[in-house]
């Protein structure tokens, strides 16, 4: 239950703490927990991945995902302190080079002249080394 509770929890760290003109993604991508159907786990692994488009935006979502998985174990009255591993780490690459013209005229055509422009763009790059 604590798994799954941090698990729902971590969801919404992107809708309620990370600015909509922002960027950031907290995946869930796998959780282990035991190894027999009849037999409560003792411990579950989650793997995530954090992806922002500023550095500080990252480390505002790490803390977060600190406070949750230290919450929901003491919410959950475990014995056990959570034990949080970073094991990949990329930089985001950011441009604030502006649309070219003819891009902007077409999305301002498309979406409608009433949008907000926006000044600069977050691009994530995640460079995977083999």
């Amino acid at each position: 239950m604590q798994a799954a509770s941090t698990i729902l929890r971590l969801q919404t760290i992107v809708s309620r703490e990370v600015d909509p003109s922002d960027f950031a993604v907290v995946t869930v991508s796998a959780i282990h927990a035991g190894d027999k159907e009849n037999i409560i786990p003792q411990e579950a692994d989650l793997t995530l991945n954090v992806r922002a488009g500023i550095p500080e935006t990252r480390d505002r979502v790490l803390d977060s995902i600190t406070r949750i998985v230290n919450a929901e174990a003491a919410a959950s009255g475990s014995p056990f302190k959570p034990t949080l591993t970073i094991s990949q780490h990329t930089h985001s690459s950011t441009t604030t080079q502006l649309l070219h013209p003819s891009s902007k005229e077409l999305l301002l055509r498309i979406l409608g002249r009433s949008i907000t422009p926006v000044s600069h763009v977050f691009l994530p790059l995640r460079i995977l080394a083999s």
